[in-house]
């Protein structure tokens, strides 16, 4: 990379450079690279299955998933804005969260019980199948705001990685992931509460295209 810097090569093609490094200094070294080449007038190809590391180097991001193009964009939008379901999981890490439901009469059902009723921006939903979607860290084990869905779950499996806890629950057909800040422990099977943001929902149809996009990110272009 340093040799290529230094002759201002006008193309450079990286294949997740970073890959075999330790967490730490790829944590450094993707906060370097993107501000040495926002100081430079090579054009850089990044090829990432991270997509966190996608959105720290920013620009334009292509999408692939099995050798097909699904999306492209600014990075930070397309991340808000995901057009399919398939984009929503490829472009998350964890993947982002699905229930199934039908909706019928202002309320999405799914099939373990669990209800939403449709407010903001999910209210224009026709009645039918849909598809709904959150991330994990907008799921939380302590209720933040007014307003918020309590979801009844069991522990699945709680992973720490790094600085942060990821908790496998479920409910019936319902199988989440809760991204928690900090290192926690939660024994398995134990029964635990989960609460969710309806504002923060997204909405995909039948065939996986985006619906409804959350309150915070509807003015994103």
């Amino acid at each position: 990379i340093a040799r290529a810097l230094v002759k201002r090569a006008s193309l450079l093609l990286l294949d997740e450079p970073l890959v075999n490094l330790d967490y730490k200094l790829r944590e450094e070294l993707r906060a370097e690279l993107r501000d040495l080449f926002a100081r430079q007038r090579t054009t850089v190809v990044y090829a990432t299955t991270e997509p966190l590391e996608a959105l720290i180097m920013g620009g334009q991001v292509i999408v692939m998933d099995e050798g097909r193009v699904l999306q492209t964009g600014p990075t930070v939008q397309v991340y808000h804005r995901p057009g399919s379901l398939r984009v929503a999981a490829v472009y998350s890490d964890p993947p982002m969260n699905t229930l199934a439901v039908t909706v019928a009469d202002g309320v999405a059902r799914g099939r373990s019980g669990f209800a939403i009723p449709l407010t903001g921006h999910l209210t224009a939903l026709p009645a039918g199948q849909h598809m709904l979607g959150i991330r994990a860290n907008h799921l939380s084990i302590e209720r933040e705001h007014e307003g918020e869905l309590v979801v009844d779950a069991t522990v699945e499996l709680a992973e720490i990685s790094g600085s942060e806890t990821f908790i496998h629950v479920r409910n019936g057909d319902l199988h989440w992931v809760v991204q928690e800040e900090g290192v926690h422990e939660y024994a398995l099977h134990a029964p635990i509460q989960v609460y969710l943001d309806p504002a923060r929902l997204y909405a995909f149809d039948p065939d996986g295209r985006l619906e409804a996009v959350p309150v915070h990110v509807s003015g994103r272009g």
